[in-house]
């Protein structure tokens, strides 16, 4: 209450409960009406007169009176309560929540009430409308999805029957989206019907996009083809509103009927282009979702048949070249005598040279096509990588080679053991080896370094060389793709070593790091998780027992 009418004096009371535009009602304590205000009395229909030899309970719904007459009856000479909750019937037959504030003086109850119907018709809109959106983003169907709506509005708006309307691919024919509350006999007639100017609500909705309003489809002219199927089936009004796409052409249509002749009310028009608006965006999701699962599936496809073919090339290539790199090998070593000329020993060996400069681009392609085909498996292998760097090394330098830069070693715990692929590590540091001597000049460094860092193994390499911009850095790791360095150097290559070493890495459950700097250097790192590092004293434990 906004004033305490017992403080006043009686004339002042009167006064009060007559001029203010609350709810107020006084009580006595066997809880029959003592006062109330006038929009007490024109909320309940009750004539001022009469209202203060009538009990409370004539319009407290049934089910609440118990509750409200304990609760009322409970309370002691100076409480209060305040937002309890009682359903009241109004003057039209409606029930009507009601947030009731009651204070006791002496005998008498002081109360104060709003009308909260309207606060929870907006809370049940708020519900129905999150749920829609909630099923939306979690990809639910899209029938569930229509159905939800319909239902929800349903309830939202008593009385009416909802069903949500889709366009064919031509967006020129109707089909069923959902209408949970209709009979299927009706809806199977609207099935396949060509929007048009007089094509109902629906159908006319849709080609005009505009909202179309049938207060009487027994009159309204848009009906005259399908009047009878309505009547048939209890339908008398119908309202549709569009649903639209900017300026693409419309998805289809959300209808709201009725049993008997009806203007759509206030509350009817903003819940129906609230939930149209939701069902568009659902139907636009879809749509979505749909052309990039077919583009999805088209480019995997693609992409498979890629792999297969590199794969089947691959096969296909190594045949002949295996031939052509022992024939050479035969021919350079003389095994069935002279060729005559040390010119022909030349050739066989650069023959065998480029044979097998092919042949190990050949594997790199395979590797790629298994990589992206998912088919590539690592073979689990215990071993020391001390011992594994070292072999790395010999393979990459040449005794006496002037035209190399210096390679320097840091293992900072030799006695480090990896459980991994061992012919996957050897590659990656081969790869890593390799890339750093191409882009390092002859007066240049190259480290590399095993250290143990956060529990996991690091394997970096460390150069010196022309470095990498920062936008190549990007790109650098993707198939067939190389960093564009200083054109002086030999930068020959296919773009794949760095690719298949961050896969190698990956399928190890690892990571790779690149940090560049243009003609400062770059540090390429492969780092192993920890469940695969183990000290050499730890080894022998685990295989003693």
């Amino acid at each position: 209450m906004s004033a305490s009418a017992q403080t006043l004096s009686p004339d002042h009371a009167a006064r009060f409960f007559n001029e203010t535009a609350e709810m107020l009602v006084v009580l006595s304590s066997t809880l029959t009406c003592i006062d109330a205000s006038p929009a007490f009395c024109d909320f309940t229909g009750q004539p001022p007169a009469s209202i203060s030899t009538t009990p409370i309970k004539t319009f407290i719904y049934d089910e609440d009176w118990e509750n409200f007459s304990t609760t009322l009856s409970n309370l002691r000479h100076g409480e209060k309560i305040t937002r309890f909750d009682v359903r009241v019937k109004a003057a039209n037959g409606a029930i009507c929540h009601v947030d009731w504030s009651a204070k006791r003086s002496g005998d008498a109850f002081y109360c104060g009430l709003s009308d909260a119907s309207e606060w929870l018709w907006r809370e049940s809109m708020r519900a129905a409308h999150e749920d829609i959106l909630s099923a939306i983003l979690n990809r639910k169907d899209l029938t569930q999805i229509l159905t939800s709506v319909c239902k929800h509005v349903e309830a939202l708006v008593p009385g009416c029957v909802c069903s949500v309307q889709l366009l064919d691919a031509t967006r020129t024919r109707i089909r069923n989206g959902a209408a949970p509350g209709l009979p299927t006999t009706y809806t199977d007639l609207l099935h396949d019907l060509e929007i048009g100017p007089n094509a109902g609500s629906c159908g006319t909705a849709i080609f005009t996009r505009t909202i179309v309003v049938a207060e009487s489809i027994r009159t309204d002219p848009r009906w005259e083809d399908y009047r009878e199927a309505a009547a048939a089936h209890g339908l008398a009004a119908c309202w549709s509103i569009p649903l639209l796409d900017g300026e693409n052409p419309p998805f289809g249509s959300f209808a709201i009927y009725h049993r008997h002749p009806h203007t759509p009310e206030k509350r009817e028009t903003e819940v129906g282009k609230i939930f149209a608006d939701v069902v568009a965006v659902a139907v636009k999701r879809r749509e979505e979702y749909n052309q990039l699962m077919t583009a999805r599936l088209e480019a995997e496809s693609a992409s498979k048949g890629k792999s297969d073919f590199l794969m089947h090339m691959s096969h296909e290539l190594r045949t002949p070249l295996n031939a052509i790199i022992g024939f050479s090998d035969a021919m350079a070593s003389n095994m069935f005598g002279p060729l005559g000329s040390d010119v022909y020993t030349g050739y066989a060996r650069d023959i065998h040279a480029s044979g097998e400069m092919l042949l190990s681009i050949i594997d790199r392609i395979l590797n790629v096509a298994r990589i992206e085909a998912g088919t590539l498996e690592i073979k689990e292998e215990f071993f020391c990588v001390a011992d594994l760097v070292a072999e790395c090394l010999h393979i990459v330098t040449l005794p006496g080679d002037k035209n190399s830069p210096r390679l320097e070693v840091a293992i900072a715990h030799p006695s480090i053991h990896l459980t991994a692929d061992r012919q996957a590590v050897t590659s990656i540091i081969l790869n890593l080896l390799s890339n750093a001597i191409k882009f390092t000049p002859a007066e240049g460094m190259i480290e590399i370094m095993v250290e143990h860092q956060d529990g996991g193994l690091h394997i970096s390499v460390r150069d010196n060389g022309v470095g990498i911009s920062e936008e190549s850095l990007s790109d650098i790791g993707k198939p067939f793709v190389r960093a564009k360095t200083n054109p002086n150097l030999r930068s020959d290559g296919t773009g794949l070593g760095l690719f298949i070493t961050r896969s190698l890495v990956e399928l190890h459950g690892g990571r790779l790091e690149i940090k560049s700097e243009p003609e400062k250097g770059t540090e390429v790192t492969a780092i192993f998780p920890t469940d695969r590092v183990t000290f050499s004293a730890e080894a022998k434990q685990s295989a003693s027992r």
